[in-house]
């Protein structure tokens, strides 16, 4: 190699490792609270008042990670910390699966109460329509069809 190739190679070397190092200088970010009382975040400080300096995140790693698949229990053994994880995913997924029930039962009576005690009602369109009686109908069956599915 003749010194020509080495300086470029140096070159590019010193350069590779600057943009590398590059990508783990995060900027600061700045939050505070406006006059109107929202919440703002930026990464530059606001023009007067209080802020907070907040801690840039951690970089996101390369490569994600593999993951190994967890050999499941057999049959009549207890489960050990890979059980573990997943019957912590499972509860996760359940409770999850409960809020959300929740949440469609809350709607649903909403949507009773709204169907029984009112003929007129918003469309889509934002507009206030007369619900015809087999329309009304309908809508009460489906209020009362999602409580029993969804309110046990």
């Amino acid at each position: 190699m003749n010194k020509g190739t080495s300086l470029w190679s140096a070159m590019l070397l010193g350069a590779g490792l600057l943009v590398a190092s590059a990508n783990g200088l995060a900027a600061a970010m700045y939050k505070w609270t406006d006059s109107e009382g929202n919440v703002q975040y930026s990464q530059n400080p606001p023009p007067q008042g209080g802020f907070q300096t907040m801690a840039p995140p951690p970089p996101a790693p390369a490569t994600p990670e593999p993951e190994a698949e967890a050999p499941k229990a057999a049959a009549g053994q207890p489960a050990g910390a890979n059980g573990d994880a997943i019957s912590k995913e499972e509860a996760e997924r359940k409770e999850l699966a409960a809020t959300i029930a929740r949440k469609n039962c809350e709607t649903a009576r909403k949507n009773l109460e709204i169907y029984t005690t009112f003929r007129r009602v918003m469309n889509e369109q934002g507009e206030i329509v007369t619900m015809g009686d087999d329309e009304r109908a309908a809508k009460l069956k489906e209020a009362n069809d999602m409580i029993k599915k969804f309110c046990q």
